[in-house]
């Protein structure tokens, strides 16, 4: 083997000895940012006789056995390092400041008991290659002499028997996370309320509570002054609370008691049917009342609406039926919300993790009170009304229009009566000359509009309306002396409309909290809000036919129709409002056989809206409230009858979300702990982590990890990546 005669002087003198560390060496640092896998070999059991150490020195070892840990680290461009090189590679590393914190637990293994140690052989130099990122040993290693393992055994005994506490295990150790382990008995809470920086948030939340359902049954005896039950014709109702709104105290409540009341309408078939004339009306009232387990806030507004959802009945015999009903209950909590938001500490860098969150704030919720009193004139071919047999009163919303200072409303008052009058007056006339009474039943339908002002303070980004009408009545309308003489009904009563300002609100929040050299206590508060996206409204129409069965013969009139909305829906579906539903329909009918009684018919009709309106945040819903507006008939054949109706469809969107707030934020002062803290950590990421997270756990910062590793703000972290945390 020749030489080349041309080497440098520097290239022949003697290596430095190990503990002549007088520069950093790039290399391990190179390295570690370039390497490219890791490979892990199972743990086995080695002589530690046959590898050779830099500057060994044995530590204090107890009775029982280190474990040992045997993974094997993979190095871009170098062989599998063996167990025997942990100890130089774990320098190396220390040289650096750097460790490695690995995606999942190494397995450890315990290292048999050797026999003996006579002597070990320690190199005189190691030093790592900047270009090829070996480890090369030195050729000459010097010996050195090495306690045997049963007289150091003897030593180690002999020094445990002299103390009193258990002494620690000493082992490797790779790569530790930074977050400290707070020690219980010696924490010190350091208060901070002096310093905090808080933004206060006061509002009135809206929260729909789970429905409820209350069941009626009730058997109704027919007055001593009516005459027997043969069938019965017809049953509605109208349900009203004995309070709508309930005001909660001081305390939280579990559950509300709500008590109300059904007017029934009842109209039936005597046993004793003598024409088209005879039928016979009863009215009553049923009261209810239920225990509704439903949580409510302090200090909260709770509005509860009933809906009568079905009517069903049975003759008990001539003098007594019963009547079952379902009434469905409805909740809208108005609940207040006070609280102080965290936002930092005066003097301190901390690390926040913020949120923009999106609410809906009621400032102002009022109702107003107008009278009505109203004449609704009956057309010259109708007959004069003699007597009412029922009547239903609608109303629905035409328009709004909110300004600075008031809201303009306006709706229309819609009225179906079924009532007995006389055909003409020369009918009249012969009747009484013959001392008979035979009046015809007879539809009216009218409606009248009003228009309502309510002043309001707040300006509006959204409203809703609705009304409580159950104090309108309709009579026939009583002749007045001084003018002539007038055939009309009279609509008498309150309608008491209710307004609902909407303004949305945007707050940025602090959902997380640390801080790079202290530790940090904290409660985390729930905040539950609902961000309205958008409301509108559309208008749907149905039609259907209606075909007589053959029991009933051909129809001669109809005298009355009314309808009632059932198992409404609405969904979102495309950035769309879908609202469906079926409206069963109902109409009393005369047959042209003048030996048979009155009949009823039913069709269920199915109705589909949609409207373009924004999606709220979070759990989205729609929440949609159905009117029929006008509801008519046209009489196709003596077998057939057409229906028609037009609804009113008001919706709103909104998301219901919750959110974690920081709260009661103080400093803890944990007793020093013993252990490594590397400055450098070589993390793999594993799936759920984020930057977040990651720089929490280590107690650095997010734009920190993002420079060093290039990474964008927004980047996902897929799992098995490899980012450099400095601390």
């Amino acid at each position: 083997m020749t030489y080349d005669k041309d080497i440098p002087d520097f290239a022949l003198q003697p290596a430095k000895e190990s503990d002549e560390r007088d520069e950093f060496d790039p290399s391990p640092y190179d390295r570690l940012l370039n390497f490219h896998s890791q490979e892990q070999t199972e743990a086995r059991e080695t002589d530690l006789q046959q590898y050779s150490v830099q500057d060994y020195v044995l530590p204090e070892l107890p009775e029982e056995e280190p474990e040992i840990r045997t993974n094997e680290i993979q190095f871009e461009g170098t062989e599998t390092m063996e167990p025997g090189l942990y100890q130089q590679e774990e320098e190396i590393m220390e040289v650096a400041g750097i460790s490695i914190e690995m995606a999942e637990p190494e397995q450890q293994v315990s290292v048999p008991e050797p026999e003996a140690l006579d002597a070990v052989s320690v190199p005189e130099t190691l030093e790592a290659a900047p270009e090829s990122g070996i480890l090369e040993v030195a050729a000459e290693p010097e010996v050195i002499e090495v306690i045997s393992r049963p007289d150091y055994e003897k030593e180690i005994e002999a020094e445990l028997e002299s103390q009193t506490e258990t002494m620690e295990q000493v082992k490797p150790v790779m790569a530790a996370p930074a977050t400290p382990v707070q020690n219980n008995e010696a924490t010190v809470i350091v208060p901070t309320a002096g310093a905090l920086i808080t933004n206060e948030l006061k509002m009135t939340d809206i929260r729909e509570k789970p429905e409820t359902r209350v069941y009626i049954e009730e058997d109704i005896l027919v007055p001593d002054t009516k005459e027997d039950l043969a069938s019965i014709l017809s049953m509605t109702g109208k349900a009203s609370l004995g309070d709508s709104e309930i005001r909660v105290g001081q305390l939280s409540q579990d559950s509300v008691k709500v008590t109300g009341e059904i007017e029934l309408h009842t109209l039936y078939i005597p046993e004793n049917y003598t024409g088209e004339h005879h039928i016979i009306n009863i009215q009553s009232r049923l009261p209810f009342k239920t225990e509704w387990n439903v949580s409510a806030e302090p200090l909260s507004r709770l509005v509860i609406k009933p809906y009568i959802e079905s009517i069903d009945y049975t003759v008990i015999n001539e003098r007594k039926f019963r009547a079952k009903l379902t009434v469905r209950l409805t909740m809208r909590e108005y609940a207040n919300v006070e609280m102080q938001v965290f936002q930092g500490i005066k003097g301190e860098k901390l690390q926040l993790l913020k949120e923009k969150i999106q609410m809906t704030h009621v400032p102002e919720r009022k109702s107003d009170v107008m009278d009505i009193n109203e004449t609704l004139a009956l057309k010259d071919t109708q007959p004069k009304p003699e007597r009412i047999l029922k009547y239903d009163v609608d109303i629905v919303e035409n328009h709004k229009q909110i300004t600075e200072d008031k809201a303009v409303i306006n709706a229309t008052i819609y009225c179906n009566v079924l009532y007995l009058g006389s055909s003409n007056e020369a009918e009249a006339m012969s009747m009484e000359e013959s001392g008979g009474s035979r009046l015809s039943p007879q539809l009216f339908q009218g409606k009248t509009e009003f228009t309502q002002f309510i002043p309001i303070l707040n300006p509006a980004e959204g409203s809703k309306i609705s009304f409580n009408y159950n104090n309108l009545n309709v009579h026939i309308k009583d002749p007045d002396p001084e003018e002539p003489a007038e055939n009309a009904f009279a609509l008498e009563g309150t309608v008491e409309t209710t307004i609902e300002i909407y303004k949305n609100l945007e707050r940025e929040i602090v959902t997380d909290i640390y801080h790079r050299t202290k530790d940090v206590v904290c409660d985390k508060v729930e905040l539950e809000a609902m961000s309205l996206g958008g409301s509108g409204v559309t208008e749907a129409a149905v039609r259907e036919i209606i075909n007589v069965p053959e029991k009933y013969g051909e129809v001669k009139r109809v005298i009355y129709i009314y309808g009632n909305i059932k198992n409404s829906r609405s969904f979102l579906e495309q950035n769309k409002n879908i609202v469906e539903g079926a409206i069963d329909i109902t109409l009393l009918c005369l047959p042209e056989d003048q030996k048979k009684a009155a009949f009823r018919l039913n069709k269920e009709v199915n109705f589909r809206g949609s409207m373009e309106i924004p999606m709220g945040r979070g759990d989205t819903k729609a929440n949609s409230e159905i009117a029929i507006k006008e509801l008519w008939f046209d009489r196709i054949n003596a077998k057939q009858i057409e229906v028609n109706a037009n609804l009113f469809i008001s919706s709103s969107v909104y998301g219901q979300d919750k959110y974690q707030v920081i709260q009661n934020v103080a400093f803890v002062e944990p007793k020093e702990e013993p252990g490594i803290k590397p400055g450098m950590v070589v993390y793999i990421t594993k799936n759920g982590d984020t930057l977040w997270n990651i720089a929490k756990k280590y107690r650095t910062t997010m734009e920190m990890i993002t420079e060093i590793n290039d990474l964008a703000e927004d980047q996902q972290l897929p799992s098995g990546m490899k980012l450099l945390i400095v601390k």
